[in-house]
């Protein structure tokens, strides 16, 4: 099925891990997803939302990166119907 889950995990970490302060130092120019991650809702909350929801509280990037697929893979069709 196209996007696929990867395509999906690529796009919507993109706000969270660049406008990291860190990175920001570095390269000053804030980085947002595609607008339909912020408008599309998937059980009444922007998508965005559930991923920030989800980087808020990781406990690793790679923690962050599982459960942002795992959420993805969960929700695939609706992103498919909604966002891709």
């Amino acid at each position: 099925m196209h996007p696929e889950t990867l395509w999906f995990l690529e796009e919507l970490i993109v706000d969270q891990t660049l406008n990291e302060p860190m990175l920001q130092e570095i390269v000053p120019i804030p980085q947002k997803a595609y607008e339909q991650f912020y408008v599309q809702k998937i059980e009444g909350i922007p998508v965005m939302t559930h991923i920030k929801e989800l980087y808020k509280h990781k406990v690793s990037i790679e923690h962050f990166l599982e459960e942002a697929h795992e959420f993805i893979k969960e929700h695939h069709l609706e992103l498919i119907e909604k966002c891709g």
